[in-house]
């Protein structure tokens, strides 16, 4: 998927599932409780989600979860990780 206009276009978007795209930008979909995607390098904006609550990510590219600021997280599943430790 290459344009994501008409997601972002709803404003009350609460879950969305999508492992090809070639940029996702998340901050666009702030209400967003629940994700399902692959950590891809066109993805942005997944470390500030204030509403998110369940994260299922793929391939996970990230060293830690420093950067995360998730209060509402209560479900993470990463799937084919690399990850040596959980940070943050």
């Amino acid at each position: 998927i290459s344009n994501f206009d008409a997601i972002y276009g709803l404003p009350d978007l609460r879950e969305l599932s999508v492992h090809d795209y070639a940029r996702l930008d998340l901050t666009r979909t702030p209400k967003l409780e629940s994700l399902f995607v692959t950590d891809g390098p066109g993805l942005t904006g997944l470390e500030n989600l204030p509403h998110l609550q369940r994260l299922q990510a793929w391939a996970w590219r990230r060293s830690d979860l420093s950067d995360f600021r998730l209060p509402r997280l209560t479900s993470l599943t990463l799937i084919q990780a690399t990850i040596r430790a959980l940070h943050g």
